[in-house]
């Protein structure tokens, strides 16, 4: 990212002669930022937590999640300095994407194999299948990464060679059964909720009607199917049961999903106590923290809302969580973007992740959500349809 903004403000030629200038400087620079509307409401992401500065008393706490929401505000002037991104290498972009993740599958599904009775019983405690990074982060990157690889496949794309295009089916069908496989609740929900939106969507404008039925049939008996013959997919789905069990019996405090629940219903309070505005983003994490201890007291470390719609709510009130409905959703409609079945699938499964996530306060959620939403606004338009 950061690269990305240092190649949008120097701009170097050695055509002729070398010149040399600095973006910022020049004032048609800034109109192009105004002129694309989408690139405007994304940096709403950072503004909108910027000028909660003026209700938040803990200016430490704020300025952390203002330095984390900071490409919101670079990465659109960036993108909009730079040329159009060409069809092409927007799409070899996803291609290599899937490529370096099927490699990095493969070295997580074998070091699972070499441990398999041991992850399976940690499974049955509320762990995860060991990845190079964030498990939640991961399985997005592998739900968006599968939904790429099928509209890929479905365009014909490839780099340089015609065989590619069965990598590409391969890599694809490849990170279905892995991302099962693993078994991040959040990553397969989006996963089939992209599925099922951008099937749909397929249906109706190919007018296929017939496979509606295949599609919620795929749907409903691959889940089934899973649960039944991959064995952390059983495990986990029994520890989601018991879990919640626990919860109910007023004894989740030291289980993943009661501390989900209880940090939701925390932060909602906190909402609730101050709806217009909100706790300011400084003070949510105070705030939070000592409503999360009246839902767990026992629990000694409290955990932020894992939902970036009521990390929303309890920050910036009922006024930020409409700004905020407006900053995710206009880019999609902004010139018929949602015709892009890339991008659409991007907004999908970020959106649907959002419920159980707060993936905006992280730099990795922010990273995958901001870089290929401008990605998505940038690259050149087409009446095709993809998918």
């Amino acid at each position: 990212m950061i690269l990305i903004l240092v190649s949008s403000i120097f701009d170097f030629s050695f055509q002729n002669k070398f010149l040399f200038k600095i973006s910022v400087f020049f004032k048609e620079n800034w109109q192009k930022i105004t002129q694309n509307k989408a690139f405007l409401a994304i940096t709403l992401l950072f503004f909108s937590v910027a000028i909660s500065f003026f209700w938040s008393d803990d200016t430490v706490y704020w300025s952390e999640r203002l330095r984390i929401r900071l490409p919101f505000l670079v990465l659109p002037m960036a993108f909009a300095w730079l040329p159009k991104m060409e069809r092409k290498n927007y799409f070899f972009c996803f291609y290599f994407l899937l490529l370096l993740l099927s490699i990095i599958t493969i070295g997580v599904l074998i070091n699972y194999a070499l441990d398999f009775a041991h992850i399976n019983e940690t499974l049955l405690h509320g762990k995860n299948i060991p990845v190079p990074m964030n498990h939640i982060r991961f399985s997005l990157l592998l739900a968006f990464s599968i939904i790429n690889g099928i509209i890929l496949y479905h365009t014909n794309f490839y780099f340089k060679y015609k065989w590619e295009q069965k990598l590409i089916l391969f890599c694809t069908i490849f990170l279905f059964i892995g991302i099962h496989i693993l078994t991040v609740r959040s990553g397969l929900a989006c996963l089939y909720i992209a599925i099922a939106i951008l099937g749909l969507r397929y249906i109706i404008l190919s007018k296929r009607y017939i496979l509606l039925g295949a599609l919620f049939g795929f749907l409903f008996m691959i889940p089934c199917f899973a649960y039944y013959f991959i064995p952390s997919v059983q495990n986990k789905v029994d520890y989601g049961l018991y879990d919640l069990e626990q919860f109910r019996a007023g004894k989740g405090s030291n289980y993943s999903d009661s501390e989900r629940i209880g940090s939701i219903m925390a932060g909602l309070k906190v909402g609730n106590d101050n709806p217009i505005l909100g706790c300011g983003y400084g003070d949510l994490n105070k705030e939070v923290n000592i409503a999360y201890r009246e839902v767990f007291p026992q629990e000694k470390e409290p955990k932020i809302p894992h939902n970036q719609y009521v990390m929303i709510y309890a920050g910036l009130g009922i006024i930020g969580l409409c700004l905020f409905f407006y900053t995710i959703f206009y880019p999609i409609f902004y010139q018929r973007n949602y015709k892009e079945s890339i991008f659409l699938g991007l907004n999908v499964i970020l959106i649907c992740s959002f419920l159980t996530e707060a993936t905006l306060e992280t730099q990795a959620g922010v990273a995958l959500y901001c870089l290929f939403l401008c990605m998505g606004i940038s690259v050149e338009k087409t009446e095709d349809k993809e998918l």
